[in-house]
């Protein structure tokens, strides 16, 4: 699917990423998260199952969605309020840095962990709407 060019004009040529690999019950989940000059999130890319399997496209069609809205206005917080707790897996304890651990009960719960990682937000504390992200 091509972006329009609005789109294509707001997005930097360059941009800086962080992969974060998680455990599920369906195997590793990786999300990258690129970032702006200004370190918000522009475009989320995500890996989980072989190519063909039901978990890879169902990731990749989250992931390109997810993109879509960051790219048409919604706030990285917003996608982590719709995403965060949606429980389609049996909860995975996952280690996300120094003492930080979470529980990641799905794909989207996966990705909203690793999204609100970058709003620097405790668990289930995101900015509110309109708020600065």
């Amino acid at each position: 699917m091509a972006a329009t060019g609005a789109a294509l004009e707001r997005r930097p040529i360059v941009l800086e990423g962080t992969t974060t690999v998680l455990s599920t019950e369906r195997g590793e989940l990786c999300v990258t998260v690129s970032t702006d000059a200004e370190g918000d999130p522009v475009e989320v890319f995500g890996r989980m199952g072989k190519a063909g399997s039901f978990e890879h496209g169902v990731t990749e069609l989250a992931c390109r969605l997810i993109t879509l809205a960051l790219r048409n206005g919604a706030s990285a917080g917003e996608i982590v309020a719709e995403c965060q707790g949606i429980s389609e897996m049996q909860p995975f304890p996952n280690r996300l840095g120094e003492g930080e651990t979470a529980i990641v009960l799905g794909l989207g719960d996966g990705i909203a962990h690793v999204l609100r990682r970058g709003l620097d937000a405790p668990p289930n504390e995101t900015p509110a709407k309109g708020e600065e992200t």
